[in-house]
C-alpha cells in the first residue's frame, strides 16, 4: 500500500478550506448591464477674437504689444540647407555665419530680424542691448548641437508669426554649451518673450525644454503653438506664462 505524504494532505486540506470559505457574491456584477455612452467631440475650428492692443502707456501690459514700438531696421535671414544668407545692413549690427548658424550682435534699437527658409543644421543666436522683433515668415530650423533659437538679450523679444506661416524649431539631444551663458531649450531667451501673429509655431525638444525663458512668456491670441519635449518641460519660464 502506497503512503501519501503528510505535506500533500495538509496542502489538500488548505485548498478545500480556502474554496469552501469563499462566499463572495458576484451576482450583482454579472447581472449589471453596461450602457455605452456616446461622446460628442467638438471638432470646430478655434475662433479667437483678435487681441485688443493696449495703447495706454501707463498700463502694465503696454510694453507687451509690439504695435507700440517701431522696428524699422531690418535684416532678412534666409536659410537654405547648409547655408544662410543675410540681406541688408544696419549700422551698429554685426552678423557672422558659420554654415547655416547665424550670430547677430546688436548695439542699436528698432531691429527687426526676418527669418525664412529651412536648414537641418542651422540656428540663430542673438546678442542685443535693446529689445527687438523676430519675424517668422515660414522657417524650419534644427540645430543638432543645441538651441535653434538662442536669445541672449535680457530685454523684450517680440516674436511675430506671419499670417498663415508655418514655423518649426528643433534642438539636438546634446548641447555644445558656452561658458557663462544659459541655454535651456530649443527656443531659449534670457529676457521675456511675447508671441503674437496669426501663424503656427511648432517646437520639438529632444535635449532640454521646448520654449524657455529666464523671465516670462506671453502668448497673445491668434497663433497656433505645438510643443513636444521628451527630456524637459514643453514650456518653462522663471516669471510665469
Amino acid at each position: 500500500m502506497k503512503h501519501i505524504s503528510p505535506i500533500l494532505l495538509l496542502l489538500a486540506a488548505l485548498l478545500v478550506t480556502a474554496c469552501t470559505s469563499d462566499d463572495t457574491d458576484f451576482s450583482d456584477i454579472i447581472n449589471d448591464v453596461v450602457e455605452p455612452v456616446v461622446v460628442a467631440v467638438d471638432s470646430t475650428a478655434l475662433a479667437e477674437q483678435r487681441d485688443v492692443v493696449v495703447t495706454d502707456p501707463t498700463a502694465e501690459a503696454y510694453n507687451d504689444y509690439v504695435e507700440n514700438s517701431t522696428f524699422n531696421r531690418t535684416l532678412l535671414i534666409r536659410y537654405a540647407g547648409e547655408q544662410a544668407t543675410v540681406s541688408g545692413t544696419v549700422s551698429g549690427v554685426t552678423v557672422s555665419t558659420n554654415g547655416a548658424h547665424v550670430t547677430v550682435t546688436s548695439t542699436v534699437g528698432r531691429l527687426n530680424l526676418r527669418l525664412t527658409g529651412a536648414s537641418s543644421n542651422g540656428s540663430l543666436k542673438v546678442y542685443s542691448e535693446n529689445k527687438y522683433r523676430l519675424s517668422l515668415e515660414g522657417v524650419t530650423l534644427t540645430n543638432p548641437n543645441g538651441a535653434a533659437i538662442n536669445n541672449q538679450c535680457g530685454k523684450t523679444l517680440y516674436v511675430v508669426l506671419a499670417d498663415g506661416s508655418y514655423n518649426t524649431f528643433a534642438d539636438g539631444t546634446t548641447y555644445a554649451d558656452v561658458d557663462d551663458e544659459d541655454c535651456k531649450g530649443a527656443f531659449f531667451s534670457e529676457g521675456q518673450v511675447v508671441f503674437s501673429g496669426y501663424g503656427s509655431l511648432k517646437v520639438e525638444a529632444r535635449g532640454r525644454h521646448g520654449i524657455a525663458s529666464d523671465d516670462y512668456l506671453r502668448f497673445r491670441p491668434g497663433g497656433r503653438y505645438y510643443v513636444h519635449a521628451t527630456s524637459g518641460h514643453g514650456m518653462k519660464a522663471n516669471d510665469g506664462i
